[in-house]
């Protein structure tokens, strides 16, 4: 009997003792819950909300990179402005001076020349070389008929810094010409000049002219008109 009201004493205490602490549990989870889901709405975004403008920050920082986009190529057509164009000193270029015009007095009729010619450059702006040119009226009269010229000759280049593709130059020689194959007379080249563009890395389209000084028993002046195609290495 005393063993029967001891059990059931002790079954009343556990459940008076651990009924409060279920309840608590059952309060937290719930707790849980509510926290959990509040979260979740938080987070969910709103279908009807107005979308959010973009940030501020990314606008100046696009700006900026369209300014030092814009600075680097700024900097780089300076530089390449204050280069000189055509990078000349301590080079050979070569060409091909036809076909052109070569005209003067003392019976030189109209004539077809043509001719080749090479250079070296000691500086950036002067160079030395020779001209080889031949001009002819294919006829065969009393006249001069042809005129074959040996010019070494200096040239002197301007470059234009808005415009480095193109380059402009004087030019004076002296040398030898042979008059019809049999009469030699002295060539002055002075005054000449031209203009060459340069077409591609290396090449070169321009225009040669000079005034030619035929000294001999008899002086001749004959003027020469020419395109140009050279070649630079």
């Amino acid at each position: 009997m005393f063993t029967r009201n001891f059990i059931i004493t002790g079954t009343l205490l556990a459940l008076l003792i651990t009924a409060p602490l279920a309840a608590h549990a059952q309060q937290g989870h719930t707790d849980a819950a509510v926290i959990i889901e509040e979260i979740e709405s938080t987070d969910a975004p709103d279908p009807n909300a107005a979308p959010k403008p973009a940030d501020a920050a990314a606008k100046p920082a696009a700006a900026e990179e369209v300014m030092v986009t814009e600075e680097v190529a700024v900097v780089e057509e300076v530089t390449f402005l204050r280069a000189a164009p055509d990078f000349r000193d301590g080079r050979f270029r070569v060409g091909l001076v036809a076909p052109g015009i070569y005209y003067g007095n003392k019976g030189i009729d109209a004539m077809m020349t043509m001719g080749a010619e090479g250079e070296y450059f000691f500086f950036e702006q002067l160079s030395a070389g020779l001209g080889i040119s031949v001009a002819t009226d294919f006829q065969s009269n009393a006249k001069p008929n042809a005129i074959l010229n040996f010019v070494p000759k200096v040239r002197y280049f301007f470059d234009f810094t808005r415009y480095p593709r193109i380059s402009a130059y004087v030019q004076a020689g002296v040398g030898l010409a042979l008059i019809d194959g049999k009469h030699a007379a002295a060539d002055i080249m002075i005054p000449g000049g031209g203009i060459t563009w340069r077409w591609k890395d290396h090449w070169y389209l321009g225009l040669d002219t000079a005034l030619h000084v035929l000294a001999r028993s008899s002086t001749a002046v004959s003027f020469q008109f020419s395109p140009t195609l050279r070649y630079q290495f």
